[in-house]
């Protein structure tokens, strides 16, 4: 079976139909109607995550998704909580891990409260692409209105008991991809993907009120027979801040490059980081101690890369070079180590990639027997996040069983 991860082919055997007796190239049929594209999958129009959401009988995925966009946060006790789109409830779920077990909510006023009679309680449909950062006391959400299809903003300052949700661009398309962060005064941005400009698209909040613009539009690319690609660009958006520096790492999709927006807080820089090949899907933007770091897929190899910044030039290395592997990448850092997270296509695993110094050390996360073995189908979604403790927290979608699970590991 190929699964068709946000529009990367990443083929594999089915981890989660352990019956088969072989792979077959069928992929399951989606059950969107909606005749618009707005993510970044072949024949796709509804931003339907991998493989499938869908209730086609026999197609071996569960009906229960609970856990689809997981985005990770450490609380003032370095235990995680998770934020994630609820298709049970078509609304945002929040996890909180306690030590010992996890709580699961789904907040009202975040969507829909209850499944199966919401459709008479609420008619929300809240939640994809959603972005999670925690700083305080305050949490901080952005995501897509599904049914709109714009950004979203939501903040709470009661550990998430109770939410006031704006509009952070009315744009029509977007929401795609939100990544979220804080600029140095705090306040909050978002970078996203609008599908109906296929363009790259900031939502910043100031002094109460949001403004949104474009950041890049694209150019338009050539195939291979030399044909016009129509610009498409901004997919995969990853946005950080160091400082005043607000930055975002994203994909141009015409031109299969990778590319990079500095400056964010006045005039965008724009810069194209790596152009060798079809490059640049599922960027991980990361502050490291030593300069600015991007972990990527290089679509065209199936390989994972980094590239490193030194005296405002990138340089980058292939980090993995395994059969359908990079895709998703996070990236940490532990006593000035990388480690990155990213998906192997083969084995439907979440593996890990550490900087030893002298090359890099490589491992699959997955396959164990327990929960906290990352059991079962997983790789998309995935988050990584190192503790004081010198700890890596990893969480990730497991697309057998539809929910997200979640471990803790040494580099």
């Amino acid at each position: 079976m190929v699964f068709h991860l946000r529009g990367l082919a990443l083929g594999a055997c089915s981890a989660f139909l352990l019956s088969s007796s072989g792979c077959t190239d069928q992929t399951p049929a989606d059950d969107d109607t909606s005749g618009t594209d707005d993510d970044a999958t072949p024949g796709d129009d509804d931003s339907t995550p991998p493989p499938d959401d869908d209730t086609t009988p026999d197609d071996g995925i569960p009906d229960t998704y609970r856990g689809l966009y997981v985005s990770m946060q450490l609380d003032g006790s370095g235990n995680p909580v998770v934020a994630y789109y609820d298709k049970d409830t078509t609304g945002v779920g929040i996890a909180r891990f306690d030590g010992s077990a996890w709580m699961r909510t789904a907040p009202p006023d975040l969507g829909n409260p209850v499944s199966p009679e919401k459709a008479w309680m609420d008619s929300k449909d809240w939640g994809k692409h959603v972005s999670f950062v925690l700083s305080g006391t305050t949490w901080h959400l952005a995501f897509q209105d599904v049914t709109a299809k714009t950004l979203k903003y939501a903040s709470s300052s009661d550990g998430g008991k109770t939410w006031t949700v704006e509009d952070a661009d009315a744009a029509t398309g977007g929401g795609l991809f939100a990544s979220l962060a804080l600029d140095s005064s705090g306040s909050p941005a978002i970078a996203h993907h609008n599908s109906t400009g296929k363009d790259l698209r900031l939502a910043r909040r100031s002094g109460g009120s949001w403004s949104a613009s474009v950041v890049d539009e694209g150019t338009d690319g050539v195939d291979a027979e030399g044909g016009t690609v129509a610009a498409d660009v901004g997919q995969y958006a990853s946005l950080a801040a160091d400082g005043s520096d607000l930055r975002v790492a994203y994909y141009d999709a015409a031109n299969g490059d990778l590319k990079l927006a500095a400056g964010l807080t006045g005039a965008a820089t724009i810069t194209t980081v790596d152009s060798a090949g079809d490059v640049g899907a599922w960027p991980a933007l990361f502050r490291s101690g030593t300069g600015w770091v991007i972990a990527y897929h290089d679509v065209g190899a199936q390989d994972l890369k980094l590239a490193r910044e030194a005296g405002g030039t990138f340089t980058a290395e292939v980090v993995d070079s395994g059969d359908y592997v990079g895709a998703d990448s996070a990236v940490a850092e532990i006593g000035g180590k990388l480690s990155i997270a990213y998906f192997d296509g083969v084995q439907n695993d979440v593996k890990l990639a550490t900087d030893t110094g002298s090359g890099w050390g490589i491992r699959a996360l997955g396959g164990g027997a327990s929960e906290t073995d990352l059991a079962g189908a997983v790789g998309y979604s995935n988050n990584l996040i190192a503790d004081a403790t010198g700890k890596l927290h990893v969480a990730t979608f497991r697309y057998d069983r539809g929910d997200f699970v979640y471990s803790k590991t040494s580099p």
